[in-house]
């Protein structure tokens, strides 16, 4: 039995101030001029065709919505978290968190069936469907990958919504590293570094950060109140992120590379509810993998993946009376699999991508109630992408996938285009449309939450659907802008009946919406951005009774920024100022049908603001300052719960859970070399 004793709770305003003024002094450090090579890993040439690593880049090449946030851009705002970047630097792209280091609700084109991908290895929990931003630390991240809409075709089940690849930093032939700690409020620390060098033809990176966080109080205090709490605990956490990654040339005709990753991520998480004094999970998780690159020929290229994910965690309560009701129970999953993607291109410019995947999934859960299964998925895909001699600028792609899974089987399919108006991307359009598929998760299929579930249902179908997505787009060295929509029909959509019990959806349910976004660059090193989404649900029941709700999703979103990089007195100096804005979120607490009757409740409508700072003292140091919810604004971005409040004749009570993050300060010291 273990007892976990909290750490008294940190008030942020004073230490605000402090940190402040610390980045002030940073500013008035004399420029130093350093002969080493800054603070960014140096540039790792990229050998021979790497299909998978170009795949996002060339996917946005025929017609497909990608933007990709450079993790220098990422390290220089100071982030502290990277669904705070994602939620800062990805127009359209929401997130929804509970706090940091914790679970998050998103949504990409109104929906959320997001596959989440770590160096193209999937990190998606199978128990519950959902995508975890915490596997590897904020430092190892190279870029960020995000394509919008469905990617079905090449990432298969959960990526109806889009793909968030999240790719990791190489490791240099030459020494090369970076140390760094960064303080702020609620007791918030992070203390982190890297180093890599070669031997030869063979190159070496390890990595490795330690964070942690106090936290704030989830809930409001009327909650607290109705569970007869007088000891409210805090959301904390503590987190150690390890990397170690090698590659290497062989000896072999044409261009090769063989790599080999491991990732462990391992902490204690606070999950606190109202009714409990301590909730925690203890887990470990790893990624491996071994992949080999290989261009034979000027016409033949291909790639061998074969990778494994773990992610066990164990759950703890204590409750009021500081009892031990559930002590370390298990929950989690085992998951790997091989990828083998071939490429054949033709001397006139055609090019044929052949693919086979397969995965091997087991996972269990003794809390949640979710019997132990074993699934296997095998999926072989191809894409054709033709070369148009009478107008080569114009790019056009059509493929297909065939799943064979342990519950169901479906066929998938997908065309997109670009097509340049004029050169340089200075006016294009792309589309992209096809037919996407969600296999039902652990949860959905086995669960046997008792007595009001929710239940299982193993004879769930799988959901399907058609996606569409066009936008037209200009981009100068001046400006960029975008003006596009999404629509998207599900059939046999995943929701509850009255008993609580999975089911599909009766009838056709419909997604739409549109984006408008631009950026605006009127002075060197300012940039000016803005997006704005708008989100639309439909569903029409077999009985002609029509829903315009779907749970959890935001109405509307808008993103403004104001960026500026530049230099003062001989150093680099960078400030950004984000708002963001939810619009109203629609939610039905008694289950997750689309179906009436329904009883719905309404939140959000809010905006956040921060901001961002950074200044090089020197060519190696870098000092950042990060301002988050500069306004204290107090928001719930998770949603509502219910509690019954005995003093009213109204069947429940319903308040915000969890609160989101308060007012945050971080201020953070890096050197590199």
């Amino acid at each position: 039995m273990i007892i976990r004793k909290m750490m008294p709770r940190a008030r942020f305003r004073p230490m605000a101030f402090c940190l402040l003024a610390a980045f002030s002094v940073s500013l008035s450090v004399p420029p130093q001029v350093s002969a080493q090579s800054g603070d960014v890993l140096p540039p790792t040439v990229v050998l021979g065709r790497q299909i998978e690593e170009k795949l996002s880049t060339e996917l946005a090449e025929y017609g497909h919505q990608v933007v990709v946030i450079q993790g220098e851009d990422i390290a220089k705002m100071g982030y502290s978290d990277l669904n705070e970047a994602l939620a800062k630097l990805a127009p359209g792209f929401h997130v929804s968190p509970k706090s940091r280091a914790d679970y998050s609700r998103y949504f990409m084109n109104g929906r959320s069936e997001i596959l989440f991908l770590i160096d193209g290895v999937r990190v998606n929990n199978r128990l519950f469907g959902s995508g975890y931003m915490d596997t590897i630390g904020i430092h190892q991240v190279e870029r960020v990958e995000i394509l919008y809409g469905g990617e079905s075709l090449y990432y298969g089940t959960e990526s109806s919504s889009g793909v968030v690849n999240v790719v990791t930093k190489k490791p240099t032939q030459e020494l090369s590293g970076q140390v760094g700690v960064s303080y702020g409020t609620k007791r918030f620390y992070d203390a982190y570094g890297s180093l890599s060098f070669g031997l030869d033809r063979h190159r070496f990176l390890v990595s490795a950060s330690y964070d942690g966080w106090d936290g704030y109080l989830p809930f409001p205090k009327r909650a607290y109140q109705l569970a007869n709490n007088n000891e409210p605990a805090n959301r904390d956490y503590r987190r150690l992120n390890i990397g170690l990654k090698y590659d290497t040339d062989l000896y072999l005709a044409g261009r090769n590379n063989f790599s080999l990753s491991l990732f462990r991520s391992s902490g204690e998480f606070g999950n606190f509810s109202p009714a409990m004094y301590q909730q925690w999970n203890d887990r470990v998780e790893y990624v491996g993998i071994a992949k080999w690159d290989h261009d034979v020929t000027a016409n033949y290229s291909y790639y061998i993946k074969a990778y494994i994910h773990t992610w066990w965690s164990d759950y703890t309560q204590e409750n009021l009376a500081h009892a031990i009701p559930t002590d370390h129970l298990k929950w989690g999953f085992e998951d790997w699999g091989v990828n083998f993607l071939n490429s054949f291109r033709f001397d006139r410019g055609d090019e044929i991508i052949l693919g086979l995947d397969f995965q091997s999934y087991w996972g269990k859960d003794y809390w949640y109630k979710i019997e132990p299964m074993h699934e296997k998925v095998w999926a072989v895909f191809v894409q054709y992408r033709p070369f148009f001699s009478f107008w080569e600028a114009w790019k056009v792609a059509i493929g297909a996938r065939y799943n064979i899974a342990d519950a169901a089987r479906s066929f998938v399919w997908n065309l997109s285009s670009k097509m340049p108006f004029l050169e340089d991307d200075k006016l294009y359009f792309r589309v992209n449309i096809g037919t996407n598929f969600q296999l039902p998760n652990a949860e959905q299929l086995f669960v046997n939450q008792t007595p009001n579930g929710p239940f299982g249902n193993r004879d769930l179908k799988p959901q399907r659907s058609f996606a569409a997505s066009a936008a037209l787009v200009s981009s100068t060295s001046l400006y960029d802008i975008e003006f596009g929509g999404f629509y998207e029909r599900v059939t046999d959509m995943f929701g509850n009946d009255a008993s609580n019990t999975y089911q599909n959806v009766d009838g056709k349910s419909t997604i739409y919406g549109f984006t408008i976004g631009g950026a605006i660059r009127p002075l060197e090193g300012l940039s000016l951005n803005a997006s704005y989404s708008r989100n639309y649900f439909k569903n029409v029941a077999g009985n002609g009774t029509v829903t315009k709700r779907l749970n959890f999703q935001p109405s509307a979103q808008a993103k403004l920024s104001a960026q500026y990089d530049g230099n003062i007195d001989g150093r680099d100096f960078g400030i950004g100022v984000y708002a963001n804005w939810i619009g109203k979120t629609h939610q039905r607490l008694t289950g997750f049908t689309v179906a009436p009757p329904a009883r719905w409740y309404t939140y959000g409508d809010y905006w956040l603001v921060d901001v961002n700072l950074y200044v090089k003292p020197t060519d190696n140091i870098r000092v950042t300052l990060s301002l988050a919810n500069i306004f204290d604004k107090t928001n719930a971005p998770y949603g509502l719960a219910r509690i019954n409040d005995p003093t009213t004749t109204v069947g429940g009570f319903v308040y915000t859970a969890p609160l989101g993050p308060p007012f945050t300060a971080t201020l953070g010291v890096s050197y590199s070399f």
